[in-house]
């Protein structure tokens, strides 16, 4: 369902059509992984988007759940990892700020008690990437040029700095996925068959 939102999304609000956005869209409808476990997800988790008591550390409220569904948990921790928001300090890149991607996995196992799949996160990490580059690039842009926002100056500066960034992470977290399933991929028998 949600590869069918965005792709609808990208029908009706692209300015032009774009090949890595079909590539990327045939490879996701191709590779997508069964839900084990259906989980509410919020589609947006990250750092801005929950309040905190800063004397416990504990996040108090969740907020922005417009793009909540239910569907696989590892989508909202492939999220959350985005290097968007994420924070360098000291060499090492921290997850929203707060923690590195393996103490973040290492704390997220333990506190759900669930295990997380590297296959199913690689596959997240592609939808998002394309997600947000179709949010970018079509619904964004489809915004300025019919100034359906009083914000345009704000979105026309959002859609050319952002949109850079989304075509390179779409790129390279596509690139890696199709490295990692076609070498974990069975091959194919090479004898010829009789037509």
């Amino acid at each position: 369902k949600l590869l069918n939102w965005w792709q609808r999304v990208w029908a009706e609000d692209r300015l032009e059509a774009d090949p890595l956005v079909t590539l990327a869209a045939n490879w996701l409808r191709e590779h997508a992984p069964a839900i084990d476990r259906p989980s509410i997800t919020h589609g947006d988790y990250r750092a801005g988007n929950f309040l905190f008591d800063p004397v416990s550390a504990e996040i108090t409220v969740l907020l922005d759940w417009e793009m909540a569904w239910v569907g696989d948990r590892h989508l909202d921790l492939a999220y959350a990892m985005q290097p968007l928001f994420a924070e360098e300090s000291d060499g090492q890149l921290y997850l929203c700020g707060l923690a590195t991607r393996e103490e973040f996995l290492r704390l997220y196992s333990q506190a759900s008690g669930l295990p997380v799949d590297p296959q199913r996160l690689r596959y997240y990490d592609v939808l998002l990437s394309w997600r947000n580059l179709v949010t970018t690039i079509a619904g964004g842009a489809r915004c300025v040029v019919e100034r359906k926002t009083h914000q345009d100056v704000s979105f026309a500066w959002f859609v050319t700095a952002v949109a850079p960034i989304q075509m390179a992470s779409l790129r390279r977290n596509l690139e890696a996925a199709i490295a990692h399933f076609d070498s974990a991929a069975p091959t194919p028998s090479r004898e010829k068959t009789p037509c």
